[in-house]
């Protein structure tokens, strides 16, 4: 599934290489003052950014244009598509609530509370009654969901209970650890490849669903075996929109036979694909 384009990838469509954002992130990472200029000309591309979208139609008129009521004719033909497949696929008592719903979201997240209120979408209107059409939305991709918890403390409670009766605190350290390193970008710079290992029913397979939901869309599936074999030339396939993380459930690591690619990809080398 493609998704739309995050701001580093709309820097690269307007010409920053890979260095180029690397060099940006080294203030970050060192703590250091970005200088005035660099820092005016990222606060304008951002504003670009919030106007125009990650849509890679949208942001291809753009580039070629740089012409915001062209951007705006672009958009709106997106927004038309969409209403067109909730016409095409949405059911009959559905479609109205569906479109309803959907036209009701540019004015809720206008609002200083940002729970989504049924109200809204019609007076006096409830969740019952729109419950499908919200649901129809999030599987059809249109919106995503964010939900409301009842604390800001950390850790949430269903995961504290969920991960605490899974591992011991040991466990729990280095695979919270290994987390937290790919959300920071530590990551990028740590060589470790992490083995979940033990009986069925004693949850890999569980905190490997959390991590691929964490990560949805920038993480990917491989397979060890294939990468252990010196003859097979797909192994790297998985690989080639460079993951933020890679994941195999109920990997078998006897099967390996040459841990050549595998070293090359947990020491972060470039190679051919």
């Amino acid at each position: 599934m493609m998704y739309p384009l995050d701001f580093e990838e709309f820097l690269w469509g307007v010409g920053y290489d890979k260095q180029a954002i690397l060099n940006l992130k080294s203030f970050f990472d060192n703590k250091e003052i970005i200088p005035q200029v660099i820092h005016e000309n990222m606060l304008k591309l951002i504003r670009e950014y919030i106007a125009v979208g990650g849509m890679p139609a949208v942001v291809n008129t753009y580039l070629a244009s740089k012409n915001f009521s062209e951007v705006h004719n672009e958009q709106q033909k997106i927004l038309d598509s969409y209403f067109d497949d909730i016409s095409k696929y949405a059911s009959t008592t559905e479609k109205p609530k569906v479109k309803n719903c959907y036209l009701a979201i540019p004015k809720e997240l206008a609002k200083e509370n940002k729970k989504f209120k049924f109200s809204t979408v019609e007076k006096k209107a409830t969740a019952r009654k729109y419950k499908n059409s919200i649901e129809w939305l999030r599987g059809s991709n249109l919106v995503n969901l964010c939900y409301n918890v009842s604390t800001l403390s950390f850790p949430l409670n269903a995961y504290e209970k969920l991960v605490s009766t899974l591992y011991s605190e040991e466990e729990r350290h280095k695979l919270e650890w290994a987390i937290g390193s790919i959300v920071s970008g530590d990551s990028k710079n740590i060589q470790k490849f992490m083995v979940l290992y033990g009986a069925a029913g004693t949850g890999k397979s569980t905190i490997l669903n959390i991590i691929q939901m964490l990560f949805e869309g920038y993480y990917a599936v491989f397979d060890a075996k294939a990468l252990g074999s010196s003859t097979n030339q797909f192994a790297l396939e998985a690989f080639r929109t460079n993951p933020l993380v890679a994941i195999q459930h109920d990997g078998d690591l006897s099967k390996i036979e040459d841990n050549t690619r595998l070293n090359s990809l947990v020491s972060h080398e470039q190679m051919p694909i």
